[in-house]
């Protein structure tokens, strides 16, 4: 997990970098030039000082407390006995699970007409051919 010990966040304002460019030109600058840009350093050296006194650099310490968590297993065969059935629930529900069965299978013998009809005729043709079988032999 990760946790925010400490941030740091500054904030400069435009001037200073140009207070930077003003001073690297003030060095390639020629004599007579001089003292306009020494005024013009000399009042960005003051919005500078300025800077820094507004817009000083801001220190955020920012915490998160550590959390410890916590895992609890489950006893599933607890919580079954106690949130189970009970037995005349139970012998209830067998009663009509078993009542269901025999719908089932009445319903299974039904579809399955066409072997009933196969063997009734089978049936009736031994009865009625066994004679003839009888004085060939």
């Amino acid at each position: 997990m990760f946790f925010l010990n400490q941030q740091r966040y500054s904030a400069q304002r435009f001037e200073l970098k140009l207070l930077q460019e003003k001073m690297n030109q003030a060095q390639t600058i020629s004599s007579q030039a001089r003292p306009a840009h020494l005024n013009e350093i000399t009042r960005l050296t003051q919005l500078e000082v300025q800077d820094r006194v507004k817009f000083s650099t801001i220190s955020l310490q920012l915490n998160q407390p550590t959390l410890v968590r916590e895992r609890v297993d489950i006893d599933i065969d607890a919580v079954a006995r106690l949130n189970g059935d009970h037995f005349i629930q139970r012998a209830w529900n067998s009663i009509k699970y078993g009542w269901q069965f025999v719908l089932d299978l009445l319903v299974f013998l039904l579809m399955i007409w066409p072997f009933y009809l196969i063997v009734l005729i089978g049936f009736l043709l031994y009865r009625w051919l066994k004679p003839y079988f009888d004085k060939l032999k």
